[in-house]
This record gives structure tokens, sequence and C-alpha cells, in this order.
């Protein structure tokens, strides 16, 4: 799946391996993983799956 953009800081870019959702690119703000991306699951907080990188 291409990855498509949404806006400035999130990406759509494949499924979440738990439920099947639409996983999404976040960075991170604030706290010890500042600046650091993670691949997050669009069905939050049905589904909790975070997959940092």
């Amino acid at each position: 799946m291409q990855a498509r953009r949404i806006d400035g800081r999130r990406k759509e870019t494949g499924k979440c391996p738990e439920c099947g959702a639409k996983m999404k690119k976040r960075t991170s703000y604030t706290g010890d993983r500042e600046g650091k991306t993670a691949m997050v699951c669009s069905n939050y907080p049905k589904c909790r799956t975070v997959k940092w990188g």
C-alpha cells in the first residue's frame, strides 16, 4: 500500500497486525521520545497497537 499524506504529521501506511485497521505514522512532540515516529492503529482506543521506529 502506498503511503498517503493526510496532513503534515500523519500518513496512512498499511494495516494493523492485530485488528486490520489502517496504521498511521505519528511523531511524538513531548516526553522521552520527542521527535521520534511511531506507527499507531487508527482504531484507537479499541486497539492500542503501537510500533516505535
